[in-house]
């Protein structure tokens, strides 16, 4: 069973993209950054905040291959995410000159009042991105033509979008896991029918000992040829049953297998009563 869900799983990947679209502020925000700027690889990123969007920017921004820095008022829960993310640490002491140092910036605090303001913000000759996934916001400046601000409200557009995309792939998704579920069941059913058709065959070599050993017992070949005559008849009824196994497999699943695979049991019952003792399995 865990083999047939990794299996439905590795489908609805391949066959669908509904994990390609991000539905959580902070993986949109990283989502957007990447598609303004070509590569994150190296660059210096400062994310301020310790809560779950932090944490979530910072694994990706990693997973991307960025500098990462953790900032927050206290500092041993900034080294804590640091420490559980692989990323580095900087004093919020020095968060006047690190907003004018790092080219991207995030920030998700819960402070009641913006923390970045115009006071703070100098002049710089590269291009800042920031994003401001704070309610109520953490940035408030004067507009700067070097400095392209991204706010909740510019981000939950693409998130509402991305949620709605990805309800479409999810009705694909279950059409998906809806036919796994009924392969898995066909391979329930022919498994509970390849002990009768292994029953099926048992009787047939058993029979074909029996003949072989009648023929020559009769005369009717010379004992020498006991084995070719064993071998033959074994051959003659496996080429007669391939066919009717196949079709046994491939009907397993249908709604009159029940009531088929009783006839076939009684018919591939070994009864070794009818076949005589030196002729029974393990006897010579």
């Amino acid at each position: 069973a865990m083999r047939a869900a990794f299996k439905c799983a590795a489908k609805v990947r391949n066959a669908t993209e509904i994990s390609s679209k991000p539905v959580s502020i902070a993986s949109v925000a990283v989502s957007k950054l990447k598609s303004v700027l070509d590569d994150v690889k190296d660059r210096k990123t400062l994310i301020i905040g310790v809560g779950e969007m932090s944490e979530i920017t910072a694994k990706h921004m990693l997973a991307s291959g960025a500098d990462v820095y953790i900032m927050n008022r206290t500092k041993q829960k900034a080294e804590t995410l640091a420490e559980e993310c692989g990323a580095k640490v900087i004093e919020y002491g020095q968060l006047d000159s690190a907003v004018n140092e790092f080219e991207i910036l995030f920030t998700a605090t819960s402070s009641n009042t913006p923390i970045i303001t115009n006071d703070i913000i100098e002049p710089c000759d590269f291009q800042r991105y920031w994003f401001d996934l704070a309610v109520p916001r953490d940035i408030l400046y004067t507009k700067d033509e070097k400095i392209n601000l991204f706010v909740v409200d510019d981000l939950k557009e693409i998130v509402d979008e991305n949620k709605g995309l990805r309800e479409q792939e999810a009705r694909k998704a279950h059409g998906v896991v809806g036919r796994s579920v009924v392969e898995f069941f066909e391979w329930l059913d022919a498994l509970n029918v390849e002990p009768m058709i292994k029953d099926i065959y048992l009787k047939a070599y058993k029979t074909a000992e029996v003949e072989a050993a009648r023929a020559i017992d009769n005369g009717y070949l010379p004992k020498e040829y006991a084995a070719e005559a064993k071998k033959l008849a074994e051959q003659t009824l496996k080429r007669f049953l391939h066919d009717m196994t196949t079709k046994m497999r491939e009907g397993s699943s249908e709604p009159k297998a029940d009531s088929m695979s009783g006839i076939m049991q009684m018919m591939a019952s070994s009864d070794n009563d009818e076949i005589p003792d030196r002729f029974k399995e393990g006897k010579k």
